[in-house]
C-alpha cells in the first residue's frame, strides 16, 4: 500500500496500520499529517478500527461544489477479504473543524457474474488516472485486486455529485481480470499525465509491466527478475525522464531504473538500505518504503520526492520500531531524513 500523499493545501498525509496506539491494543489505520510551516506531524485520527492491511491515500482531483480542495481517499482490506473505501473532507487543519472519516462504500461488494464473489487477499494502492474516463468524462478511482490463487481483478470507481446537499456518492465496479499468476501486490501508475494506465504486477519470473489500451489489459516488457513489491516515483523533476522502481528483495530495498533497468541503492546507509533486526523483531514481510513524487500531480508546495520507511528500532527482545520521513535533495542526488513520524512503537507498523 501505498501510505502517503501530499495534498493541494500542502500537507503530508499518512496512513498507518498500528497496535497499541493511545493505549488501545487492538490494530487501527492511524491518519497523521505533517504541517507544512512548523514541520511537525500530529494525528489526524482514525479511519477504521477494523484493518487487516495497511492503507493507501490519496487527495481525489476532483471537487464538490463548495470545495476549494478534493476529498482524502482510502482503501484498506478487511475482514473476510472485503476492501473497504472510505472518504473524508479536504480541507486544511486550520479551518479549526474535525473532518471525520466515513465508510464509502466496499470496492468488491458486488458478486461477479463469470468470477464470482471475489475474496481479495491484496489490494493495490488506490489510483486516479490525470485523465476522464472516455466513457464517462469521469476522473475514476481505480485498484486491483489479487486474491489467493493469483487472479489480478481491476476495479474502477466512477463518483456522482449532488448539488442538492453537496456530497459524493461511489460506486465501484469490476472492469476486467488482468492476468493470473500475481505473487504480491499490484502497482498501478502513469508515465506522465497524458499517458494510459499501467500496472506492474509481480509474478513468479519477475515483475511485469501491463499497458490498458482501449479497454483492454496486454503484458508490455519484464522490469525485473526476481518477486518484489514494487512502486514507481521520479525522484529529480529536472529530469522527466528517469522513473525508478522502488522494491524489497533479497530482505533490503533497492530501486531500479525503468529505463536501463539497473538497479542500485540511491543512498548508502540511508533510505534504501538495508537495517539490521534485533532479536525481538518480527520479519518485515511488506514494503518498508513509500513514497511520493511530483510526476504524479499531487505536490504543489515540494519538488522533492517525498517519502516515509518503517525501520526497527531497539535491539533488545522487544519488537518495536520506528516510522521516518524522508526527503529526496535533488541538489545532491541523496535521501535525508526530514523528521521522526513515530519515535517507537510496539508491533510492525503496516
Amino acid at each position: 500500500m501505498n501510505r502517503i500523499c501530499q495534498t493541494s493545501y500542502g500537507t503530508l498525509e499518512v496512513v498507518l496500520n498500528l497496535a497499541g496506539y493511545k493505549g488501545n491494543s487492538n490494530r487501527q489505520l492511524v491518519h497523521v499529517y505533517r504541517d507544512r510551516f512548523a514541520g511537525t506531524w500530529h494525528d489526524a485520527g482514525i479511519v477504521t478500527s477494523k484493518p487487516s492491511s495497511g492503507g493507501s491515500i490519496i487527495q481525489n482531483l476532483v471537487k464538490t461544489n463548495s470545495q476549494g480542495d478534493g476529498n482524502l481517499e482510502v482503501i484498506v482490506l478487511e475482514d473476510n477479504g472485503r476492501v473497504k473505501h472510505y472518504t473524508r473532507k479536504g480541507a486544511t487543519y486550520m479551518d479549526g473543524i474535525t473532518h471525520r472519516w466515513q465508510l464509502a462504500g466496499t470496492v468488491n461488494a458486488d458478486r461477479h457474474p463469470y468470477y464470482g464473489k471475489i475474496v481479495a487477499s491484496e489490494a493495490s494502492p488506490i489510483f486516479q488516472c490525470s485523465f476522464p474516463a472516455p466513457e464517462s468524462k469521469e476522473y475514476t478511482l481505480e485498484t486491483v485486486l489479487v486474491d489467493a490463487i493469483g487472479n489480478a481483478f481491476h476495479y474502477c470507481c466512477y463518483q456522482a455529485f449532488s448539488s442538492l446537499d453537496d456530497t459524493t456518492s461511489y460506486r465501484w465496479v469490476l472492469g476486467s481480470r488482468i492476468t493470473t499468476g500475481a505473487v504480491g501486490p499490484v502497482w498501478l501508475y502513469q508515465d506522465s499525465k497524458e499517458d494510459g494506465l499501467k500496472a506492474l504486477i509481480p509474478q513468479d519470473k519477475g515483475i511485469f509491466q501491463y499497458s490498458f489500451v482501449d479497454g483492454v489489459w496486454s503484458r508490455v516488457s519484464n522490469i525485473f527478475d526476481g518477486h518484489a513489491f514494487a512502486c514507481t516515483f521520479r525522484p529529480n523533476p529536472t529530469l522527466p525522464s528517469r522513473v525508478y522502481v522502488a522494491m524489497k528483495e533479497g530482505g533490503k530495498s533497492i530501486a531500479t531504473d525503468m529505463v536501463g533497468k539497473h538497479p542500485l541503492l540511491l543512498s548508502p546507509g540511508g533510505l534504501m538500505s538495508r537495517t539490521a533486526l534485533g532479536r525481538g523483531h518480527q520479519t518485515y514481510r511488506g514494503h518498508p518504503v513509500a513514497i511520493v513524487s511530483q510526476f504524479q500531480g499531487t505536490l504543489g508546495y515540494s519538488s522533492n520526492a517525498e517519502a516515509i520507511s518503517i525501520q526497527p528500532c531497539g535491539t533488545g527482545w522487544h519488537d518495536t520500531w520506528m516510522v521516518l520521513h524522508w526527503s529526496y535533495l535533488t541538489n545532491g542526488d541523496e535521501w535525508k531524513i526530514s523528521g521522526v513520524l513515530l519515535s517507537c512503537v510496539e508491533g510492525i507498523p503496516m
